[in-house]
């Protein structure tokens, strides 16, 4: 009866489509840095007497920014300033300080800025299996399930079987021992523990 119900089971998995996945190779989500240009009208900036720069600008982007990054016009020299905490919420102001010798005071009278921030690319399928690969796998998934439930029964009835009188502290022995016959039952095994 066991066996009737499994064979059944499992032609029952053989004739329905499977809810497998049917993606062969997977692209994990991954995470981008991005930079986009800041309008003179939404930043100010200045050097003070000791030649710190120091100033303010505002997030327009929609994004939590991450880093913000001032380039000289003439020098050519970039400063930048990584955000604590992603703190720089859209919407908002932040407020800049740079050190003394930092490249631009002194050398520039113009400079441009730029916000950098972090997007995540979702994952996704870059290569699907075939219908002829698919179904390989499928029947390779099968057969694996169904010798999985066959050694599973040989197993526990073997367990059952061995452990009838014996002491329990030599249960843990002979589960070892079952596990071992239920890979590789002899023919004798398969016909009395098995299904």
């Amino acid at each position: 009866m066991k066996k009737l119900l499994l064979n059944i089971f499992f032609l029952f998995l053989i004739t329905t489509p499977l809810l497998a996945n049917d993606c062969k190779v997977w692209q994990n989500d991954r995470y981008e840095r991005r930079t986009v240009g800041v309008q003179p009208s939404d930043w100010s900036w200045g050097c003070d007497s000791i030649g710190a720069l120091e100033g303010s600008v505002f997030n327009k982007t929609g994004e939590y920014v991450i880093k913000i990054i001032i380039t000289g016009t003439k020098s050519k020299k970039a400063v930048g300033k990584q955000i604590q905490s992603y703190s720089f919420a859209p919407n908002t102001s932040y407020d800049f300080y740079f050190f003394p010798g930092n490249g631009i005071c002194n050398v520039d009278k113009s400079a441009r800025m730029q916000l950098e921030y972090s997007v995540t690319i979702p994952g996704f399928c870059k290569t699907r299996y075939t219908k002829s690969e698919l179904e390989i796998k499928r029947r390779k998934e099968i057969e694996e399930r169904q010798q999985q439930a066959e050694q599973d029964i040989l197993y526990n009835n073997c367990v059952i079987a061995k452990s009838k009188g014996i002491d329990s502290s030599a249960v843990s022995s002979v589960r070892s021992v079952c596990r071992e016959i239920s890979k590789n039952p002899t023919t004798w095994q398969k016909l009395k523990w098995g299904s």
